[in-house]
């Protein structure tokens, strides 16, 4: 799993364009399912993915690659790479060897 040295600043707002794209491309519908309530709110009803991604980290941290596991589209899965490659730069722990390390990330989108 890869460690972060400081949040990476994600947000609600950033689960948005992934639910759009769940409404208005058949494809991407794929794998939307019911997710977690939130703490607190066991009656609310949420629906959402969850994406495997992988990175490969270099000895001074910075991303060289992340790629998304197989999942409900293209453009989900580009778009988690995006969010992946924009918010954690600069905030991965480096690995402790001289070689670059492959690290494992979930990332989730939920909705109402």
């Amino acid at each position: 799993m890869a460690h972060l040295d400081r949040p990476a600043g994600l947000s609600f707002e950033d689960t948005v364009p992934v639910m759009h794209l769940a409404e208005q491309r058949i494809g991407c519908h794929v794998g939307i399912g019911p997710m977690p309530a939130p703490p607190g709110q066991p009656t609310v009803r949420m629906q959402g993915l969850s994406l495997e991604m992988i990175l490969l980290v270099a000895p001074d941290g910075r991303l060289l690659n992340v790629v998304a596991a197989r999942g409900p589209c293209e453009a989900i899965r580009d778009y988690a790479r995006a969010l992946i490659a924009t918010r954690y730069r600069g905030k991965v722990h480096p690995p402790a060897g001289a070689q670059p390390a492959w690290y494992r990330v979930r990332l989730g989108f939920r909705w109402e």
